[in-house]
């Protein structure tokens, strides 16, 4: 593809879920890619990634899009699609060279658009793993047919993919894998920086506030660490099960160790000011690891559970990984407090931002 500035309309729809690992790779993909090319941003109007967009670039276009009512508006239901607000992308539609497109939802928008814009190239990125069930085999059957390059957010759905043979052979040559996290990184940059807190020890958790995140497993892990240990446990996030374990910290003897802070920001305060980072999923199919990926970006101690994508990190040395014993856990948590003390402990790799930056204009 040749190396002229291009308009490339970004498809997204971060109201609906949150701002997870998948609103997190779109708000860097166009920081990038606004650097070169002209961006427009097709969102739902109370999109927090608007918001962060808006003074970000002159190159990023989303003056118009409060005036779209209907945008996020468009889905799959009963194998019918919703065609009234197709109309308000059409403008977009035919001032653009590229759609990018990063949520299921939208690709169907980009599909139908495709038939009367032949011409316009859809790049589809995939953050999500495998479904099952016939609507998403329609879905990716409709994937394999319009898009023209398909990109991963990370090695473990790329995998997916692979081994389910969900895209044809001629699809799969035309694939990409994001930098989440790059070859490039090096395993041996730096010595871990004097600035992490030792005194006290400051346990990160940083996401969801559910079982299945492993907020139990963590309140556990802090519960059996030595009374001795000069340490506090930071805990930010929402969840269903905020209620249950605030009540129960308050009621405990670690009232005075745990503090609940909250929901942070990404903006790596959080992690300037904490120890270790523990993310302890318990979800199968955990396909970016959006905590991992931040606290390896911060340069922070990690430890992960094994599940989804987490494993890739532990495999190639990102982070240490945890088996589901409590035990195993306290041990490795004390393991990394010795390291810091005598300061033997590597830092992790640090996300160069001129990668994506290279990754993306040479995408486009």
């Amino acid at each position: 593809m040749d190396k002229r500035t291009k308009k490339i309309l970004v498809l997204e729809d971060s109201s609906q879920s949150g701002y997870g690992g998948g609103q997190r790779i779109t708000e860097e993909i166009c920081k990038s890619i606004s650097i070169k090319h002209k961006l427009f941003i097709i969102d739902s109007i109370d999109s927090l990634l608007l918001k962060k967009m808006k003074n970000f670039s002159s190159n990023i276009n989303i003056s118009n899009l409060k005036l779209e009512k209907y945008i996020g508006n468009i889905v799959l239901f009963n194998f019918m699609l919703i065609f009234k607000p197709i109309f308000i992308y059409i403008k977009y539609f035919k001032k653009t060279d590229i759609i990018y497109v990063t949520t299921r939802k939208q690709f169907f928008t980009a599909a139908l658009m495709k038939i009367f814009f032949p011409n316009k190239k859809i790049f589809y990125h995939h953050h999500l793993h495998v479904s099952k069930g016939i609507v998403w085999k329609i879905f990716y059957y409709l994937v394999d047919i319009f898009s023209d390059k398909n990109i991963f957010a990370s090695h473990y759905i790329l995998n997916e993919f692979i081994n389910k043979g969900i895209l044809s052979s001629k699809k799969m040559q035309s694939y990409l894998v994001s930098p989440f996290p790059p070859a490039k990184w090096k395993n041996d940059d730096l010595l871990l920086s004097p600035t992490i807190p030792i005194k006290p020890f400051i346990i990160g958790y940083i996401g969801r506030l559910s079982k299945e995140k492993g907020i139990y497993f963590f309140i556990e892990v802090i519960r059996k660490l030595p009374p001795n240990l000069d340490f506090e446990a930071w805990i930010a996030g929402d969840g269903e099960a905020k209620i249950e374990i605030l009540e129960a910290i308050n009621k405990s003897e670690l009232k005075s160790k745990i503090i609940y802070k909250g929901i942070v920001e990404t903006d790596f305060n959080f992690y300037k000011q904490i120890s270790l980072t523990i993310v302890p999923s318990f979800y199968i199919n955990e396909s970016i690891g959006l905590t991992a990926l931040e606290a390896i970006q911060a340069g922070i101690p990690l430890l992960t559970s094994r599940n989804g994508n987490l494993g890739y990190f532990v495999e190639n040395n990102y982070s240490i990984g945890l088996n589901e014993e409590v035990s195993d856990a306290v041990e490795k948590v004390l393991k990394v407090y010795k390291a810091l003390e005598v300061n033997s402990l590597r830092k992790n790799n640090i996300l160069k931002e001129e990668l994506f930056k290279e990754f993306y204009n040479n995408l486009f």
